[in-house]
């Protein structure tokens, strides 16, 4: 006779009553976790009525905030669609407002997480006057690129994504909490501290392109879009230009729809060279080569060149090699300007991700994945479990 298993002989009667107890338990524990977040919620809004703001007061703490120079360089973002630009208050200034205005609690939470996607429910919630916010959404844990598009496993990516779009969503409904009227206000002060703080040198300069340096952006790049050299640049230009690296650096707009591809960029400048540095150089050469094959009209003259020039070709090739035939070169060049998590994702992002603007093979992908894989390990080793927060 086979020998029944360990809850096999156990009567009826006592396996239902331990079940019934277990689902009695967790009822128990819902009702007792719902019972907690209502006297919370009941708390925070007796303790909002009991102290309102003060609008005034409200008023000029935002506005004194407004004036510090790291908040008004990141306050706005701007992207470009249909050919004009738009431009909007960014999370980290509403966040600022919203704790200056006061009794506002704001933020996102994931409800649900299943077949490969994720629920979540961004709000914003004015205690004083009760009003509510509220977008709820789906995620798919998809990474998108131009080659197609890939499922995502690992949780710290699909948190990261997760809590990119839901930020967007926070913002917006803040945007719908706050009076406009004092988001303009904020906007108008960082703009006005921009203007009177702003130091355009060589320092400020050289950080600007290496911000830019992180999203594939060169300093001819740049200057192509400026029409002048930066040393030139005016301090508005420069304001802008920040406000263009915001964008870039949220995700609302990507490096191509700004500046043009650096092989364009470079021909730009050098049509642009009478009177300006970078140009005058390459010109007369590219003139006296004309004026060499002009003069030069019989056809085996000009074949002795063409095989001369065939390994000039050859040694001029590897020059560009870094700038767009190999992806991984790319990425390793750009990874020294990787110092934090957000940087490596921005970077893996140029490659890999969603927002992709470098072809890549298979293999350079994996590669590539692998040198962003170790990236990220020694930025967490060193900046320890609050690393990831400076994703959000």
């Amino acid at each position: 006779m086979a020998q029944n298993n360990n809850y096999d002989d156990e009567p009826r009667g006592l396996s239902t009553t331990r079940q019934s107890n277990e689902i009695s338990g967790a009822v128990i524990g819902t009702a007792a976790e719902k019972q907690r977040a209502i006297a919370e919620i009941q708390a925070a809004l007796m303790v909002a009525k009991g102290s309102p703001r003060n609008e005034i007061k409200a008023v000029d703490r935002i506005k004194t905030a407004c004036q510090r120079v790291g908040l008004a360089e990141k306050a706005e973002y701007v992207y470009s669609r249909g050919g004009t630009d738009i431009t909007g208050p960014t999370i980290d200034l509403l966040t600022v407002v919203s704790n200056c205005w006061g009794n506002i609690q704001s933020g996102f939470r994931e409800l649900l997480q299943a077949d490969g996607e994720s629920t979540v429910e961004a709000f914003a919630w004015d205690l004083e006057t009760n009003t509510k916010k509220i977008i709820t959404f789906t995620v798919p844990h998809v990474r998108y690129t131009r080659t197609g598009s890939y499922d995502l496993t690992d949780p710290r990516d699909i948190y990261e994504l997760v809590a990119n779009n839901a930020q967007r969503r926070v913002r917006r409904c803040l945007e719908d909490i706050i009076p406009p009227d004092v988001v303009e206000d904020a906007v108008t002060e960082c703009r006005n501290t921009l203007k009177t703080k702003v130091v355009v040198n060589a320092e400020s300069i050289g950080k600007l392109v290496e911000a830019f340096a992180r999203f594939g952006v060169s300093k001819e790049q740049i200057e192509s879009r400026l029409a002048r050299r930066l040393d030139a640049m005016q301090p508005a230009q420069f304001v802008n230009l920040r406000k263009i690296w915001k964008s870039l650096d949220d995700g609302m707009s990507k490096a191509s729809d700004w500046f043009q591809d650096s092989k364009v960029g470079e021909s730009d400048l050098n049509d642009k060279g009478d009177g300006k540095g970078n140009g005058e150089g390459k010109q007369p050469q590219s003139e006296a080569q004309a004026l060499k094959s002009e003069t030069t009209p019989p056809k085996t003259e000009q074949a002795e060149p063409a095989r001369t020039e065939s390994p000039k070709t050859e040694t001029t090739a590897p020059a560009a090699d870094p700038k767009n035939p190999s992806g991984l070169d790319q990425f390793k060049q750009l990874m020294p300007t990787a110092k934090t998590q957000r940087d490596w994702e921005r970077l893996k992002d140029r490659f890999i991700g969603e927002k992709r603007k470098v072809t890549c093979t298979a293999d350079e992908e994996k590669e590539i994945w692998k040198l962003y894989k170790e990236g990220i390990d020694k930025v967490t080793a060193k900046s320890g479990p609050t690393g990831q927060q400076a994703l959000v």
